[in-house]
């Protein structure tokens, strides 16, 4: 289930998340390939995941949250046919 869709990633909006949600950058490398995608970090690894994000280029462009990566991977199942998901390399396992 996707907790938050369209949300600014931005710090402030990173250190209000509970740790162990699934972020996902909405702005893309190439098809298919958020250009960040990790698990919440724990509350004093939250600085270094904040560089990580800078340095991807996904801050303050928008976001989706989800519970798990599985629940990810579905939205998109659910989003896109079959073809659609392998063709953008959007993993089905």
């Amino acid at each position: 289930m996707c907790l938050k869709m369209s949300e600014k990633l931005t710090k402030k909006f990173l250190f209000s998340l509970p740790e162990g949600k699934y972020l996902v950058s909405n702005t893309y490398e190439y098809p298919g390939r958020p250009c960040y995608s990790a698990y919440v970090s724990l509350k004093e690894e939250r600085l270094e995941q904040w560089r990580e994000i800078r340095e991807k280029n996904a801050h303050y462009r928008f976001c989706h949250v989800y519970e798990t990566k599985e629940d990810c991977v579905l939205w998109h199942k659910s989003m896109m046919c079959e073809e659609h998901l392998g063709k953008y390399g959007v993993s089905l396992d």
